[in-house]
């Protein structure tokens, strides 16, 4: 019995925190050229990129600082590509600009319009 109040006072808390570590973030990816969203979303751009054939998207948008907030990228294997995390901040239009590198050279941009309402 002492032993199911102890993990049970152990697992509560964790389920919480796992729960809390989720991300609420819209994905969008380069299919879409318009995203609309509302100030203060989450949200991430999903871009195809296979490490093997030397592929790597950057973020290269500077001008919209104002209006979104970068919050870094993660890989998914080869099979999802790179999501760049973002957040809106205030209502808006900018342009997210992304180029895709292979061995160090230019091969293709992506650019999306981001339309932010309240």
């Amino acid at each position: 019995m002492v032993y199911q109040k102890t993990l049970l006072a152990y697992l509560v808390p964790l389920l919480f925190f796992i729960g809390g570590c989720g991300t609420q973030e819209k994905e969008f990816n380069s299919a879409g050229s318009v995203i609309e969203l509302h100030a203060n979303e989450k949200f991430a751009i999903v871009l195809p990129e296979t490490h093997s054939a030397g592929q790597s998207w950057r973020y290269k948008s500077k001008n919209d600082l104002e209006l979104v907030q970068y919050n870094g990228s993660t890989w998914h294997g080869e099979a999802v590509g790179a999501k760049f995390h973002f957040k809106s901040l205030s209502t808006g239009t900018c342009l997210l600009n992304f180029s895709l590198y292979e061995y160090n050279k230019t091969a293709d941009s992506c650019h999306l319009i981001l339309k932010i309402s309240e």
